[in-house]
């Protein structure tokens, strides 16, 4: 609606009761109590209210998703163009939409999706650009630095996986930055596969909330061009698919946990899909075989316990002999990514074994100093670690101590 087209008072009324019906059906859909004895959850429980209500504000069914910034952009040069992260950031906003009952608010997202298709087929066709996958090539910069791996597309290109011309066919790749309309706002992948296959959660999540069928045929689409793309970009060694990508940005790694997180739950998703939709049934044993023949979880044993790792061995530069260097604990690197086994992953949840629940305590334990500075560290931890603790079963107290404390109290103004 154009402002032009308020002629009058009875308009304003018209659109006033709208917006009004509008929120009574959002806050309608789902609400929390935790009741008014326990100071601190009296107060998540308005952060909870405070946080549906920006959702609210910034993403609607129908219209374009919101950016890094949701709409509140208050300038022309935004940090980051405010655009569609897509390595986490645009989907972390929407981690919450459906399991509040609101799951249309992801919509917006898969419309992004969609629309950068064409230009992610382009992105995995073009052999240079799956080149510079494999270089440190500068973030934000597009400067070049030497390869991480020179001879790994062209052992590919050998195999027959990657045409020489062609690249990876009917298949896409996203950089880390687009923007509506299949537009793109930073073309750089920073060592990263990830992106496209990260972001069909929202695909496979609004799914599973809902069982709407409409999106079945779209997002199985979708999921296959990132299988497609996969398919040519893993590595069997061992009778094993390896996969080697980013741990982070600008890093290069065999098995990065992230990764493996997404792209396990691209394959387990397209064969139920698959299966729903009784398609590519001869597809299906090689996808059966890529999902469960990587789906092993790197682990470390760091301070005598057995943690998730980053990734199984580290392969850039600041590798040492032993093909590990990750100094991360703590505030070197404060994201615990490899735990998105969770989330985005969902091959781990409460009802996991003992052993990979124990394992992802372990690893949760250490971003936590005892005061909570740590298991929260950073706007890139904060939508993440809450969930994948609740969901490993920690220690219910502490974290209900940490968001209060570091975050809600902390954190949240008067207003929300």
């Amino acid at each position: 609606l154009y402002l032009s087209e308020v002629k009058d008072e009875a308009a304003i009324q018209e659109l006033n009761q709208d917006r009004k019906d509008w929120w009574k059906d959002y806050w309608s859909a789902s609400y929390v109590d935790f009741g008014t004895d326990d100071e601190r959850l009296n107060q998540i429980q308005k952060y909870y209210y405070g946080a549906q209500y920006i959702l609210g504000s910034t993403a609607k069914e129908g219209e374009l998703a919101p950016g890094l910034y949701g709409v509140w952009r208050t300038n022309d040069t935004p940090g980051w163009d405010g655009d569609y992260h897509m390595n986490y950031n645009f989907i972390a906003t929407f981690y919450g939409a459906a399991s509040s009952n609101r799951a249309d608010l992801v919509l917006p997202v898969t419309d992004v999706l969609y629309g950068h298709i064409a230009e992610g087929e382009e992105m995995a066709s073009n052999v240079e650009e799956l080149r510079n996958v494999t270089r440190n090539r500068g973030y934000n910069t597009g400067t070049d630095y030497p390869y991480y791996d020179e001879t790994f597309i062209d052992n590919k290109i050998e195999e027959g996986k990657i045409d020489p011309e062609n690249g990876i066919q009917d298949a896409i790749l996203f950089p880390v930055g687009i923007g509506p309309w299949g537009s793109t706002t930073d073309i750089v992948t920073s060592n990263e596969t990830l992106n496209a296959a990260y972001n069909s959660y929202m695909f496979t999540h609004y799914y599973d909330y809902t069982l709407d069928e409409n999106i079945l045929e779209p997002a199985y689409e979708f999921l296959k061009k990132c299988a497609n793309f996969y398919e040519a970009w893993l590595v069997k060694e061992d009778g094993r698919y390896n996969l080697y990508a980013g741990w982070c940005e600008t890093t290069w790694a065999k098995n990065p946990a992230v990764e493996l997180a997404a792209v396990q739950n691209v394959f387990r998703n397209l064969i139920s899909m698959s299966e729903i939709l009784g398609v590519d049934e001869d597809k299906r044993p090689l996808w059966e075989e890529i999902y469960e023949d990587m789906s092993v979880k790197p682990t470390w044993e760091v301070n005598g316990k057995t943690v998730y790792g980053l990734a199984e061995k580290r392969l850039d530069a600041e590798a040492d002999e032993n093909g590990e260097g990750f100094t991360f604990w703590g505030s070197t690197y404060g994201n615990p990514v490899q735990l998105d086994y969770f989330i985005p992953g969902d091959s781990m949840g409460y009802f996991s074994t003992p052993e990979e629940l124990e394992i992802a305590r372990n690893t949760i334990s250490m971003f936590d100093n005892g005061s909570g500075n740590i298991l929260i560290q950073g706007i890139n931890n904060f939508p993440r670690i809450f969930t994948y603790a609740v969901r490993a079963r920690y220690d219910i107290d502490k974290l209900v101590d940490y968001f209060y404390g570091e975050t809600v109290d902390g954190k949240m103004a008067p207003n929300l």
